[in-house]
């Protein structure tokens, strides 16, 4: 009678600890269950984070520009409020500095904004002539970052034009712009160097190698265009939150 008694007691213990390593086992499936799901629910909650932190990074920067186009206005701008902007790491960080344009009748005002998260930083600015409908600059990447090249060229009566070409780099968190210049006038071309040095006469080969030396050891990229069907109307907050986010969102527009 004892030794039945015992083996049913040895049995019941049994049953009771196979079914305790059950509930074990099932919460340890549940919980490494509910480990996967969360983990494949982070990429889509990342990809959520960046729009909406691109979405904030426009908005920050548009309510940084319009109080810009305010001073601007109270100083008495001539503008059509026509604005471009494009992208490039004008330092070398590995991070994309934000070029935004204005038209200013006949020129391109430009400023350079640098973003980290949602600090936006006004680093320097530049002015490039409007000769033509398309706006384009070709960047290069250099070592210590890139180099934007835009050419204007200005037609004049008989058969003369005026040819600028500038190279804007950005060197200790300051933007700098170089300009060559170049005048035709009835078939002949004279070239000058550095406006911003004194714009001498040079001639054609001390031309070619200042711009050699401002493109040493850089490398073409691509071109951007600024077209005017592709252009914001930057005296509207919300269209330029919306032109920016999608810069951000999508790059720049290339060839």
């Amino acid at each position: 009678h004892k030794n039945r008694y015992f083996a049913l007691l040895i049995s019941v213990l049994m049953i009771f600890s196979l079914f305790g390593c059950s509930s074990r086992n099932e919460e340890t499936v549940t919980t490494d269950s509910t480990l996967q799901t969360d983990e494949s629910e982070k990429k889509p909650g990342e990809s959520l984070s960046d729009h909406t932190s691109s979405e904030k990074i426009a908005q920050n920067f548009a309510t940084e520009w319009s109080n810009k186009w305010t001073q601007l206005q109270e100083e008495g701008i001539i503008s059509n409020g026509i604005g471009y902007a494009f992208l490039a790491d004008m330092d070398n960080d590995d991070n994309d500095e934000l070029i935004f344009l204005y038209d200013y009748d006949i020129t391109y005002e430009a400023t350079i904004y640098r973003i980290n998260n949602n600090d936006i930083q006004e680093m320097g600015s530049f002015t490039v002539s409007h000769t033509d409908p398309v706006l384009s600059f070709t960047i290069y990447e250099a070592p210590e970052g890139a180099i934007l090249k835009n050419i204007s060229v200005r037609s004049h009566e008989m058969d003369s034009s005026e040819t600028e070409e500038s190279y804007i780099t950005m060197e200790s968190d300051k933007v700098l712009q170089e300009i060559l210049f170049c005048t035709s006038y009835d078939g002949s071309d004279t070239y000058y160097d550095s406006v911003l040095a004194g714009a001498k006469e040079i001639s054609l080969d001390e031309f070619n190698k200042m711009r050699e030396e401002i493109l040493s050891d850089a490398k073409e990229l691509y071109t951007v265009f600024l077209e005017p069907e592709n252009s914001v109307d930057c005296t509207d907050a919300d269209a330029v939150t919306s032109y920016i986010q999608n810069l951000l969102e999508n790059g720049n527009k290339t060839a």
